[in-house]
């Protein structure tokens, strides 16, 4: 091994192992589990090559465990009265003295050969994450957790398989715990008894992304000796439950308990009988965010001096306004992903077609996010929209994936959101290609569904909507084909999104699916395909002569020849239109064919 494993300059500081040989220091924690405490204590022994120290935190066992420890003279051994699994473990880490940190529970066992693995990555970041085997009682192994590099929102979903790293395969450097101390020693929250990994790798993914995976097998575990009480599955789900909201709330910062967001591009003389529904509310602390899209400066002090008369006149709406830079694209898509991200509460309500909204509105959809992974709740659809997104299974209303790809131009969404999952998937990406609401609130659903976020429809009383549009119009293929392209693209950024999909918390696409989306993208005009909607008669017909392929041409070519009272000439066009178009109906895009 060449001198020293060299140096890395991170984002919050320089960690180095200086050392040829980097001490291990591995903390096991135990209580009354000797009978299968020797073999984790062996595994960590057939790690020749490289010095370590393990220390065994006992809270106090009644078994054969004192026994056992006698057998092996090079342990330390601390007594710590039992409190919970993390004030054990806080007890470990505070005693360690090596350059390379990891946990070893008493089931778990490092394979030969793991740390001289380890030793050799980890210079290059401080954390490094290896394969688990997990194994049977007769040490088959059953399953084998690549434990694949991820981003932080990948490791929050924790109802997806395996989105919390495997912990006896994860070693990082005695640095990076320094600067994660919630107290002085405190590396763990001594409050968390089942889920203590999950809160510490998520504060360690606020800093450092776990992006260095290393193909070897280090650890393996086994199961658990009859003797010891299993863990009940639903008290870890209430404890991760804790830990999700806890660390959304660190991201989202919300200083409200619920969010509406209502763009403007005037005077909001208009919006008085919305807000006097917003104050009627059961909820407490509720804020409005307007945002301003006017694009000129004495259409914007309206609306800021409108927004001070409105914070002295309803007095328990909290209002926020924003408005758009001069540098950002004036939309009402790009308003409305403003509004979500500069809200201060975890759910947001975007009700751009609502009438009127129930006094219950707020307190109802809350409760829809009640579980975690709830993403975006749809409040009232047409039973035409709502056949198209979501299918029955079971007595329930199950989202279809497949659902927005088969959406009319036009139609529109009412949505309660929630803003994790909203950044999550980039919001309203407002793609130069198709910066209109339609195509954003389409991909919004379909990179939810992709990232693992539900989808669900439930009514509120009384919530009034406008008509929904019925026009199939010329775009679907390629608003469907750039969507998903992003979908591929994404899966080829994050590998955990692939293995995401394959355990069943993701969109399948078909292997040439991709690639046919490409191809449709290719035709689309440089200047973008909703630049046509701008072009003069004569640019039109300049554009549907270089792209013959591309419909949307000579679609609104023939539109603007009727206007123009030219007739018979916009016949001719749309039927060459008609021919085009059944070429691009006949494409599996067009509809939305997804597994």
């Amino acid at each position: 091994m060449a001198d020293g494993l060299g140096g890395c300059d991170l984002q919050r500081g320089e960690f180095s192992i200086a050392m040829t040989r980097p001490l291990f220091s591995v903390i096991t924690t135990t209580l009354n589990q000797g009978a299968c405490l020797r073999g984790a204590i062996e595994s960590v022994l057939s790690q020749d090559g490289l010095p370590f120290e393990h220390i065994v935190v006992d809270g106090g066992s009644s078994d054969n465990t004192e026994s056992i420890l006698a057998d092996y003279p090079h342990l330390t051994v601390l007594k710590v009265p039992f409190v919970s699994p993390s004030q054990a473990l806080n007890a470990g880490f505070a005693v360690a003295r090596g350059e390379i940190l990891s946990w070893l529970s008493p089931n778990d066992r490092y394979l030969p050969g793991a740390f001289e693995v380890v030793a050799r990555e980890i210079e290059r970041h401080p954390v490094v994450m290896g394969g688990c085997a997990v194994c049977d009682a007769r040490g088959d192994t059953t399953t084998q957790i690549d434990n694949i590099e991820r981003t932080w929102f990948d490791t929050m979903k924790y109802w997806v398989s395996h989105a919390v790293p495997t912990q006896p395969a994860v070693f990082f450097k005695r640095g990076l715990l320094a600067e994660l101390e919630m107290e002085p020693g405190e590396v763990f929250d001594e409050g968390l008894h089942l889920a203590m990994d999950f809160d510490l790798w998520l504060r360690i993914q606020e800093y450092y992304p776990f992006s260095l995976r290393i193909p070897e097998v280090v650890a393996r575990r086994v199961p658990a000796e009859p003797s010891v009480q299993p863990v009940d599955a639903g008290s870890v789900h209430r404890e991760m439950s804790r830990i999700f909201r806890r660390h959304a709330s660190r991201r989202v910062q919300p200083e409200q308990n619920f969010s509406f967001v209502l763009p403007v591009n005037g005077p909001l003389v208009e919006a008085r009988s919305l807000f006097e529904q917003i104050d009627a509310q059961t909820v407490s602390s509720i804020e409005v965010v307007i945002v301003d899209y006017s694009g000129t400066p004495a259409t914007s002090r309206l609306i800021r001096d409108g927004v001070f008369a409105c914070g002295a006149r309803y007095r328990n709406i909290a209002f926020q306004c924003v408005s758009l830079s001069g540098e950002s694209e004036v939309s009402l898509a790009a308003a409305i992903d403003l509004g979500v991200r500069s809200a201060r509460s975890h759910i947001v309500a975007c009700l751009g077609g609502a009438r009127s909204i129930p006094e219950t509105f707020a307190a109802d959809a809350s409760r829809a996010f009640l579980r975690d992974e709830v993403g975006l709740l749809l409040p009232y659809i047409d039973p035409e929209t709502s056949s198209r997104l979501f299918i029955e299974k079971h007595g329930t209303a199950v989202f279809n994936p497949a659902g927005p790809f088969s959406l009319p131009q036009g139609f529109q969404l009412d949505c309660v959101v929630r803003k994790l999952a909203w950044l999550d998937c980039g919001g309203f990406a407002l793609h130069d290609r198709f910066p209109t609401i339609e195509f954003n609130m389409k991909r919004l659903m379909v990179m939810l569904a992709h990232k693992a976020w539900l989808l669900v429809h439930e009514p509120l009383l009384n919530l009034e909507s406008g008509s929904v549009a019925r026009n199939e119009g010329p775009f679907r293929l390629y608003e469907n084909s750039v969507v998903v392209d992003e979908i591929a693209r994404e899966m080829r950024r994050n590998p955990f999104s692939v293995m995401r999909v394959k355990s069943g918390y993701g969109l399948v696409l078909p292997d040439d699916l991709w690639q046919s989306a490409q191809g449709v993208i290719q035709r689309i005009p440089d200047a973008g395909p909703c630049a046509i909607l701008e072009l003069s008669r004569d640019e039109l017909k300049d554009v549907a002569e270089r792209n013959p392929a591309y419909g949307p041409a000579l679609y609104y070519l023939a539109q603007v020849l009727r206007e123009s009272g030219d007739r018979a000439e916009a016949e001719r066009v749309l039927d060459r239109w008609r021919e085009v178009h059944k070429g691009e109906r006949s494409s599996p895009l067009y509809g939305g064919v997804l597994g």
